[in-house]
């Protein structure tokens, strides 16, 4: 049996940041911005610019409902994503 041959590549926070931005999950993007920014409210604009910052579109139609069904599963999920009324959300 072949062993798969992995390269790996040290890379700098923001570097890294930038890539899982990139990334087509949801679940990715919010995560990371709302990690990185730890115990500050982002607001849901904030959220969907780094999200669907490099979309000609600026997202899909349906990229509220989207943000806010994914956040709902990952709290029920157990990420402990707070919400400031219409503010925004953060992470405890």
């Amino acid at each position: 049996m072949e062993q798969e041959q992995v390269t790996v590549h040290r890379v700098g926070l923001k570097a890294f940041l930038r890539f899982l931005r990139r990334q087509p999950s949801l679940r990715v993007g919010i995560t990371t911005m709302l990690g990185s920014n730890r115990g500050r409210i982002t607001s849901t604009d904030e959220l969907l610019e780094w999200i669907y910052d490099g979309d000609i579109n600026g997202g899909p139609d349906w990229a509220n409902a989207g943000l806010y069904t994914t956040i709902f599963h990952l709290r029920k999920a157990g990420v402990p994503i707070r919400s400031d009324g219409y503010r925004g959300y953060f992470i405890a």
